[in-house]
């Protein structure tokens, strides 16, 4: 279910995320369906009502977000959600509200109370580096004294910046492969002409290996979608004049070099090969030795420019070692854009990218030419205010050390061993599934069947979270005093890129601690090196009820456990075999059946418009998601019925419905979602993730369960006669 990527500043870290108000309401009749028509059915399974006082509350929301004048049979999207769309509002700083988004400002306000909470003198180190960081953020007084000098220092090491020197620059000595080694060798972590990270091995999942990506470009495909006005283009071009003059460059310098950077970059993403053509490479035919990359592609020093990025971490690396290009087709097309480029477009791009991730650490002047340029790239109406744009930096600088603070104080253990049994009844679900399908053979059935055994599942958070010592180990080697923040930022970034790149030369602990996803935030993993499902603390205490009936719980937590079980089996997931190896465990005639049927998922949400933004659903891009959400909601439905069929549950009060539906109401409501229009597009042009709304639409409508528990009549919209399952 991983989150969506959230517009913010360039910052360094980035580069490295009720009182009881009852009221009884009539839900209106529908023209295909309508509960009150069906009493008997209703009355059948619901001899008991649950009077219990969260059951109440939990009636009263599902009353707040329905919209019951929308026919279920039509439109179950808005029928569940229709009045959370209309009723919620999204506020100034954010792009979107939906219950996620909700259950994560509840938990950072949490986090808010202890980061914020004075430094005691008992609290462990690694809590006082994270609070006198939090600190430093928060200083600005001192922020504004030291005005820009910090990052005119850092440019002056790096050679300076063209635009701010005029006809002093000298062009004829520069090479942008000299300022790309003083940058790592002051260890300032932005990522030329590639990123390189480390990551398990796709061939062997007991070894790490290399692996380099494309350039990093704050341009992406939201910028480039057919609008005569370019309004994003033009926003990022005021930006980067405002910078640049606000940094001391005139006027019709800065105009002419920052037009040639913003040409320049805009190649530079259009080199990159769009994300949904990258769907069906195969991680394994992209490794080469460095030397082999050399070979092919001598204009790049790919050896010394490994060693500079790895080096301060310790780890060194010679011409034999085998890396994965994750887009070979991008660097050839790199290495002649270098090559026509003039070498001070280059050196301007550099030393801009090197100020951007810097500026959000600047006086408010800078700061808030960042903000402004996102405020229009997001759609937002008013910038986040310091202090939450700290606490997020304090989310993704201390992951460890929230994550400790976090379980300490408000996560349930107990609850553990009741989500160790859903997980459990839906595996066995997917487990059933998968021996029933009658387009696999038995050889791929059979190692299908030994991968989902073979799946490990970590729930809520790591034990060494609780151990006092082993958290403080882990931030030893991090040096956070209260003062330069700037200087505390490249600290912590640096910090963590030595994090990730200290593990090459270790084997593959799949469960190591220091490695799982922060405990704090409000999302589910599917990691298919390891074929390891994460389901973190925060998550599960806002989204487990263990007082409410369990259709409510197997329809929230359980539809999303259901999806990240099949990440294993998706059009990516299915590549990796119970170990994790990336290897083709598929006979090439189930093979071809489940081609066959994920183009059947790619050409139905192809066909889905958004009518908010009059755009399409990119099929190919959001197929991973796509299969996913189908098999995960159906998975949980068929666990729930096996789980309930020697127990019947309360139903909800008020509400005329079984608790079939109330489960697909409870899967629906997890998605309801108001969003502003530039985010909706951009979760269009970039997301892996279909909206929301045809998260729910489309899924439901290929689940003949549901139409069944719903009466929708065969042909209507959410009972199409032609309908796409994989699972």
């Amino acid at each position: 279910m991983e989150s969506r990527k959230k517009w913010g500043a360039g910052t360094l870290l980035l580069l490295t995320g009720v009182a009881i108000n009852i009221q009884i309401r009539t839900a209106a009749a529908a023209s295909l369906y309508s509960p009150r028509r069906t009493p008997s059915k209703f009355a059948e399974s619901c001899e008991k009502v649950c009077i219990t006082e969260n059951c109440f509350v939990k009636a009263q929301h599902f009353l707040d977000i329905m919209n019951t004048e929308v026919d279920p049979c039509d439109d179950f999207y808005q029928f569940v959600c229709g009045g959370f769309i209309r009723q919620k509002n999204i506020i100034d700083e954010a792009v979107v509200v939906n219950p996620f988004s909700l259950a994560q400002m509840t938990l950072s306000n949490e986090i808010y109370t202890d980061i914020a909470a004075p430094i005691r003198y008992t609290d462990l180190e690694a809590f006082k580096k994270t609070k006198n960081y939090y600190r430093s953020c928060m200083d600005r007084f001192r922020v504004e004294k030291e005005g820009v000098r910090p990052v005119m220092e850092i440019l002056d090491k790096i050679g300076g910046w063209p635009v701010l020197m005029g006809d002093q620059w000298n062009e004829s000595s520069y090479d942008w492969r000299d300022t790309v080694y003083r940058i790592r060798e002051e260890e300032f972590f932005i990522f030329f002409p590639i990123v390189a990270t480390i990551e398990i091995d796709f061939k062997n999942s007991s070894k790490y290996m290399i692996k380099v990506q494309n350039a990093v470009t704050t341009i992406s495909p939201m910028f480039m979608l057919d609008d005569p006005d370019k309004k994003l283009l033009k926003a990022y071009f005021d930006y980067m004049m405002n910078v640049t003059v606000s940094l001391g460059a005139d006027n019709e310098t800065a105009h002419r070099d920052m037009k040639a950077v913003l040409d320049f970059e805009i190649e530079l993403f259009n080199i990159k090969t769009p994300a949904e053509e990258m769907v069906n490479v195969t991680e394994v035919d992209n490794q080469m030795s460095i030397r082999d990359l050399s070979r092919k592609y001598p204009s790049i020093p790919w050896l010394n420019l490994l060693n500079k990025m790895f080096n301060p971490s310790g780890v060194f690396v010679n011409d034999t070692e085998t890396i994965f290009v994750a887009d070979l087709d991008y660097i050839p097309k790199l290495e002649y854009l270098l090559k026509a480029t003039p070498k001070r477009v280059v050196a301007n791009y550099l030393a801009f990218y090197l100020t951007h991730v810097t500026l959000m650490y600047m006086p408010e002047r800078l700061r808030q030419a960042v903000l402004d340029f996102n405020n229009v790239v997001e759609g937002t109406k008013q910038s986040m205010n310091r202090e939450s744009w700290c606490l997020n930096e304090i989310m993704e600088a201390f992951p460890i050390s929230v994550s400790a603070m976090y379980v300490r104080k408000y996560f349930n253990k107990d609850m553990k061993d009741s989500v160790l049994e859903l997980v459990k009844n839906i595996k066995d679900q997917s487990k059933k599934r998968l021996k029933e399908v009658d387009w696999m053979d038995d050889e791929t059935r059979k190692a299908a069947l030994e991968k989902l055994e073979s799946m490990g599942i970590s729930v809520g958070f790591a034990d060494e979270l609780m151990d006092d010592r082993k958290v403080d180990d882990y931030y030893k080697e991090l040096v956070i005093t209260r003062g330069n923040y700037l200087k505390a930022a490249f600290n912590v970034s640096s910090f963590l890129v030595k994090q990730n790149y200290k593990v090459l030369r270790k084997p593959v602990d799949k469960n190591l601690w220091t490695l799982s996803h922060n405990a704090a935030v409000i999302n589910a993993y599917y990691i298919p090196q390891k074929n390891i499902i994460e389901i973190p603390a925060g998550f599960l205490h806002s989204f487990f009820k263990p007082d409410m009936p369990n259709y409510l719980n197997y329809g929230s937590i359980g539809s999303i456990i259901g999806h990240e079980i099949t990440h294993g089996f998706d059009n990516q997931g299915r590549k990796h075999d119970k170990r994790g190896n990336q290897n083709n465990w598929w006979q090439t005639s189930t093979e071809e059946h489940f081609y066959r049927k994920a183009r059947c998922i790619i050409d139905q949400y192809n066909n889905f418009t958004v009518k908010e933004v009059g755009l399409n659903v990119n099929g190919a891009r959001t197929q991973g998601e796509n299969i996913a959400d189908n098999a995960g909601f159906k998975m949980a439905y068929y666990a729930y019925n096996e789980w309930s069929k020697n127990v019947t549950e309360p139903c909800l009060p008020y509400l005329y419905y079984s608790q079939k539906q109330l489960f697909w109401m409870s899967a629906a409501s997890n998605w309801c979602t108001k969003e502003r229009p530039a985010y909706l597009r951009d979760i269009l042009s970039t997301d892996p993730h279909s909206p929301e709304s045809a998260r729910v639409t489309l899924s439901f409508s290929n689940i003949k369960e549901f139409s069944d528990d719903f009466g929708c009549r065969l042909g209507s919209r959410m009972n199409p006669e032609n309908k796409c399952v994989i699972w």
